[in-house]
């Protein structure tokens, strides 16, 4: 039986598991999971810790294959300008226009 949960829009299917070092040196495995990229529709992997919370995890916001998620720099560029704006509402705001 299939291990499938739903998050963030996706389904998400347990694929298997693989040992994982971790930087302090235990070991540890950590899951693999499979689901589709949400604008072109290809399959792509994530892992996350064997008992990481679906709900919680950072793993499962990947909601994109490789070729569609956004780079830190562009993360970061929507971020400030989503702030500016802000910025600027405020001010309008604040001075009645």
């Amino acid at each position: 039986m299939d291990v499938v949960q739903e998050i963030t829009g996706l389904t998400f299917t347990l694929t298997g598991t693989e040992p994982y070092t971790r930087k302090d040196g235990r070991e540890t495995s950590l899951t693999i999971w499979k689901s589709n990229c949400k604008k072109c529709g290809r399959e792509f992997e994530i892992r996350a810790t064997a008992n990481a919370n679906p709900n919680e995890s950072k793993a499962f916001r990947v909601i994109h294959c490789q070729q569609h998620r956004l780079t830190q720099a562009q993360i970061t560029a929507r971020w400030r300008k989503a702030i500016q704006r802000k910025r600027r509402s405020k001010n309008k705001a604040a001075s009645g226009n």
